[in-house]
């Protein structure tokens, strides 16, 4: 059975290991909601995934974000069984009207993460 808690472990799998998140957002809870939020990682070429930012990593973000996230260039693990995690560019700030962003994007141009502490979100995005 499918539930939220495997759902976020599982995608958390694209996040670097210090980015550590309290949870997925998602509109619909339902087991066929949270099947439609994970499937895609595998199966379809574009989606998103937002995930909660845990306190310690907004505590981190506050104290210097750009330190914090400096070596926070790897995937905490592949997708798949034997895949090899993936690589990200240096993280940068964006200021925009809500405040401060931070995001970075796979070596590969296939894949991106936002932060955006003001909101405790950080989003997954990908495009294969």
């Amino acid at each position: 059975m499918l539930d939220i808690e495997t759902v976020h472990r599982r995608a958390s799998r694209v996040l670097p290991e210090v980015v550590k998140t309290s949870g997925v957002r998602i509109a619909d809870p339902s087991e066929r909601g949270l099947a439609a939020l994970l499937l895609p990682l595998r199966r379809k070429p574009s989606g998103v995934v937002a995930f909660n930012l845990s306190e310690a990593t907004m505590r981190d973000l506050r104290e210097d974000a750009l330190g914090f996230l400096h070596s926070a260039t790897r995937a905490r693990a592949g997708l798949g069984r034997f895949a090899e995690p993936f690589d990200y560019r240096p993280w940068r700030a964006l200021e925009l009207d809500c405040g401060v962003a931070y995001f970075t994007s796979r070596r590969d141009e296939r894949a991106w993460i936002v932060l955006l502490p003001a909101e405790r979100l950080a989003v997954y995005g990908w495009r294969d």
